[in-house]
This record gives C-alpha cells, sequence and structure tokens, in this order.
C-alpha cells in the first residue's frame, strides 16, 4: 500500500523527485514512476497497480502534462477508482487535454506559480497530509505517527531504499536536506543499522559532505563491494570525496582494486593510476594529502584541509594509517 502516486511528465521529473523526496522524509509512502516499475514488468499493469493502492494522486501540473501519454490516463483512471485528485500547478498553463479538464474541473488546485518552490511544497505536503488523514485509511496514519517516532535517521532507510532503486543515482544523494546532512556529520557510532544498502548509502552521502565515512566504511564487511563503490568516489567531479575515497582504499588489497580500475573509465587517466600506485597501494596517501594542505594554491590547500581534519576526527585509530595534528 502507498499513500500517495505521483503523476507527472518525464520532463518534469526533477520537481517530481524533489516533491517525492520531501513527502518521504515525512513518512508518506510515495509511489512514483520508473521508481516502483522492476524490470520486465509491464508499464501500464504496473501503473495501474500502484493507482490502485494509493489513497491519493498528486498531479504535478505544467504545460508537459498537457503533451504527456501517461498522465491523462493516470488521472482518468484514478477518477475511475475513486481517488483522491490534488492537482499541483507549477506552471501557468491551462489543461487542454480533455481527460485532465474533465477529471479536475471540480478539484481545488494548488496554486504553485510564485516561488519559492520550497514554499509550495511544504503547502503540498501538509495538504496530504490533511487529506490522508480526512481518508480514514488507519494503516497510513498509524505508520506516519510510528515513523514521526523515530530518530530522524530512521528518514535514511528510505532514502537508502529509494537510492538502491534508482541503481546508485548520485540525484538521490543531492536530494539530502540540511537536517540530514547535519546527522551524517554527527550520528553517534552506537546506531546499529545492518542493512548493507544502508551502510552503503550511509558511506556514500558521508563521503560526498563529510559526515563519518571511515565509520560507516568500518561497517561494510565485503571489501569487495566496499571497493567498487570508493571506485565511484573517483570519477566524480568533486574533489574531497575523491580525496576521502582514496584515504579508505588503502586498507583494501591491491588485488581488489586494481581489477576495478582495469574495468572502468578511469583506466585512461595516467595521473589518477600512478597516484594510486605511489600513494594508495604503499598506503602513504596520509602523507600525501598533508603536504597538499600546505600547498601555495589556497583552493587546492583549503580542500585538503578539510579532509586532514576529518581524518582527525573520524580516524582515532590509527590502524597504520597516519592521524595527523589538528592543523
Amino acid at each position: 500500500m502507498h499513500d500517495v502516486l505521483i503523476s507527472y511528465s518525464h520532463k518534469d521529473t526533477t520537481i517530481a523527485d524533489e516533491i517525492c523526496n520531501q513527502l518521504e522524509s515525512n513518512g508518506i509512502r510515495v509511489w512514483i514512476a520508473p521508481r516502483e516499475i522492476s524490470p520486465g514488468d509491464s508499464y501500464p499493469t504496473a501503473i495501474l497497480d500502484g493507482i490502485k493502492s494509493c489513497t491519493i494522486i498528486v498531479m504535478i501540473f505544467t504545460a508537459n502534462s498537457n503533451q504527456s501519454n501517461w498522465v491523462p490516463r493516470e488521472i482518468e483512471r484514478g477518477v475511475n477508482y475513486g481517488k483522491i485528485i490534488l492537482p499541483f500547478k507549477i506552471e501557468d498553463a491551462q489543461p487542454i487535454h480533455g481527460d485532465i479538464e474533465l477529471c479536475t474541473c471540480t478539484q481545488h488546485w494548488l496554486d504553485a506559480i510564485s516561488p519559492p518552490l520550497e514554499a509550495n511544497i511544504a503547502r503540498l505536503m501538509e495538504t496530504v497530509k490533511k487529506l490522508l488523514d480526512k481518508s480514514g485509511d488507519a494503516e497510513a496514519g498509524y505508520l506516519r505517527r510510528a515513523y514521526s517516532q523515530l530518530s530522524p535517521l530512521g528518514q535514511f532507510y528510505q532514502l537508502a531504499n529509494r537510492w538502491a532503486k534508482n541503481n546508485y543515482a548520485y540525484f538521490v544523494l543531492e536530494s539530502l536536506n540540511e537536517e540530514q546532512k547535519s546527522i551524517l556529520r554527527n550520528a553517534p557510532k552506537t546506531i546499529e543499522i545492518e542493512d548493507e544498502h544502508v551502510q552503503l548509502f550511509m558511506l556514500e552521502a558521508s563521503l560526498h559532505y563529510g559526515g563519518d565515512w571511515v565509520y560507516w566504511s568500518n561497517r561494510i564487511a565485503n571489501k569487495e563491494i566496499l571497493a567498487k563503490h570508493l571506485v565511484k568516489m573517483l570519477t566524480i567531479t568533486y574533489i574531497r570525496p575523491r580525496y576521502r575515497a582514496l584515504y579508505l582504499m588503502q586498507n583494501i588489497d591491491k588485488s581488489i582494486i586494481e581489477p576495478l580500475l582495469e574495468s572502468s573509465e578511469l583506466k585512461k587517466n595516467n595521473g589518477l593510476l600512478q597516484m594510486i600506485d605511489k600513494h594508495v597501494f604503499t598506503k602513504t596517501f596520509g602523507e600525501y594529502i598533508k603536504k597538499v594542505s600546505k600547498s601555495d594554491d589556497h583552493e587546492v590547500a583549503s580542500r585538503a584541509k578539510t579532509v586532514v581534519f576529518e581524518i582527525n576526527r573520524y580516524d582515532g585509530s590509527g590502524d597504520g594509517i597516519d592521524v595527523f595534528p589538528e592543523l
């Protein structure tokens, strides 16, 4: 069962993902395509099942909705199955498709044309909560109350599930709000998370935002899986996540890392491969990053100093890896 199905044009994916993230962060169960559709499944059948299983259909309406093949059908089917239709209008456009116009002519539209978008999404979320309470969905109400009583870290279970279903997509990491980033940086190490997908999500999110990436890497027992995700970090453009990943790679056998590098796009990056051979496989990357932190290039030095500071903060065990004094 789901609380909400999001109906949208594929051209409006960015806003749909943001709405999905905000709803799920507040304990509302969301069905959204293509995330909920498994490979090999019939697209129309899966969408129809999603409509049947939800209470509310949130229609993100833009000019693209009029051109969509799916949005009009989803709204028509939603009305047919007695679902609550909640139009969320983010562009000054009028419905010209017959099914959209006919099926929403008696609905109250949420006008989200005027900025800021974040405030409009917050208003949408409150409206959804009120409609769910009125719908008499006792199970949904119970789950939302139970969810709200969890530590905020519990939100990462839903985010990690969404991340895994989207093939570990970077946009899910980018969807974290400031509260979630703060939790990453300050979450107590006593929290027990056994789910591997959640552990990997916490690791990658920490590598991006400066959470306790040493702790989360130590929680992952399968070093081959850990190495795969660390090598993936080397393909992004941001420098700090790459520094953090290289530091952690020192604790993984060369025999595991080398095949992953050879099978990736990194095999053409001779400079990076030479640096890995010189400083990672010899377990001297700590000394290397410390030297970089003293570079005359202020921007380069600043990035390296951040990582050195995090090494001091998160890796207090030594474990054969240098821990530097405070800068």
